[in-house]
């Protein structure tokens, strides 16, 4: 029986995308178990190097063999350059950065589907493992009470941790069922919702995912309303999701004022993040190229034990990093999302756009959205931004070749 002609070709493109989900799988599952109890157990953390070195060994054989194309060539290389700015600002002050914007840029040529899928089992294995593990006992049971409600750690060394890989594994899901997502997944996402803040009293995420729930049925029930939202005269202000953020934390952060009453009563219903904001913008302030700072938050050490020092933690994604990396960090960053939104808001991703805007508002008070193992959506980034680069490469040519043809007839 004869076989295809293009049989070798998808051999070719299952075998490069393997590779990367091999890589990203080895370092996923590692980044996850490090948030749990069980750095106690097993060395975890001094395997940091050997994940490392495995994932650039693999990711590095997949670049060379499959994805350098001339004809693509200063697309990867601007992409490269941006990419690798921001991974040398934050490996300067010792923070693993590097290895994020590595699979972040590799990623640009996957199908990111099948990216999301190995995601959504890594996540979802790692978290009901973590869980049913402290629930038999095999690893800490930690528990705290804040506002007469106990808060269950579910055997990972930050409170909030379990809520926010739920919220990536309830987009995940989503983004890969749409609109062919059952009534009963709809429904056993919701009460798992519910279980978690009754757990952790993880008040964000839980109306994130309640939001993204509800527009899941309503695409379900109208799917036309995708293209209605971003096509309205508001839809322009989607991919300007994370920059709105960007702007309210800077408003923020420069007019609260512990005198008045409201922004008092504001400040104290989301734990005194507004405070703990301004006074470290106070004490710190920002730099181009950023500063080291000894964050002390409310995490626990896998011994169980709180972290020592006094705490100053901010956990505003956009004034985290704008603190730590400084202003040209925070700027590239903001701009490569930006720009890839705007891809997405002429492809007429509307689902992908409502994710991030989820994100840019759940990046309010959480940091964590800026690791691809809490949230998997940053590896759709540097497709869209080839795209553009592509479509701007492409502008560009059809320019030089109208301005050679007028000078020709001129």
């Amino acid at each position: 029986m004869a076989m295809s002609s293009r049989s070798p070709l998808i051999n070719l493109k299952k075998s490069k995308d393997t590779l990367f989900l091999i890589a990203f799988a080895v370092y996923g599952i590692w980044s996850l178990l490090l948030q749990t109890f069980f750095a106690a157990r097993w060395p975890l953390a001094s395997l940091e190097n050997k994940v490392f070195f495995a994932c650039l060994f693999l990711l590095g054989v997949r670049e060379i063999i499959f994805c350098m194309r001339h004809q693509n060539g200063w697309c990867d290389f601007v992409l490269l350059l941006v990419f690798g700015a921001m991974a040398r600002i934050a490996g300067y002050f010792g923070h693993p950065f590097g290895m994020i914007f590595v699979f972040v840029f590799c990623a640009r040529k996957i199908d990111f589907k099948r990216v999301a899928k190995t995601a959504l089992m890594i996540s979802a294995g790692v978290l009901l493992g973590t869980i049913l593990a402290q629930h038999m006992g095999w690893i800490h049971t930690v528990q705290t009470v804040r506002d007469g409600q106990i808060r269950q750690y579910l055997g990972f060394l930050y409170v909030l941790t379990p809520s926010v890989i739920f919220f990536n594994i309830v987009a995940l899901h989503v983004y890969l069922r749409r609109i062919n997502i059952s009534w009963g997944e709809l429904i056993a996402l919701a009460a798992i919702n519910v279980w978690f803040y009754t757990k952790t009293n993880a008040r964000l995420s839980m109306i994130l995912i309640a939001v993204l729930l509800c527009y899941a049925i309503v695409i379900k029930c109208r799917p036309a309303v995708q293209k209605k939202m971003i096509q309205n005269k508001l839809g322009v202000l989607w991919p300007f999701s994370f920059v709105l953020g960007a702007v309210m934390t800077a408003a923020v952060t420069r007019f609260y004022s512990v005198g008045q009453a409201n922004w008092q009563r504001l400040n104290l219903a989301i734990g005194n993040r507004l405070w703990y904001g301004q006074a470290a913008f106070k004490t710190y302030g920002v730099k181009p190229f950023g500063q080291t700072i000894a964050w002390v938050g409310n995490g626990l050490q896998a011994s169980g034990k709180p972290v020592a020092g006094i705490y100053n933690y901010v956990d505003n994604f956009y004034l985290h990093y704008l603190l730590n990396f400084g202003f040209i960090f925070s700027i590239l960053l903001i701009a490569v999302v930006t720009i890839a939104l705007w891809v997405m808001l002429c492809k007429g991703e509307g689902c992908l756009l409502m994710i991030f805007a989820l994100l840019a508002c759940h990046g309010l008070i959480d940091d964590m959205i800026l690791y691809p193992y809490f949230n998997t959506f940053l590896l759709i980034l540097s497709p869209y931004l080839l795209l553009g680069l592509r479509a701007l490469r492409i502008c560009m040519k059809r320019q030089r070749r109208a301005r050679s043809e007028k000078e020709a007839s001129a």
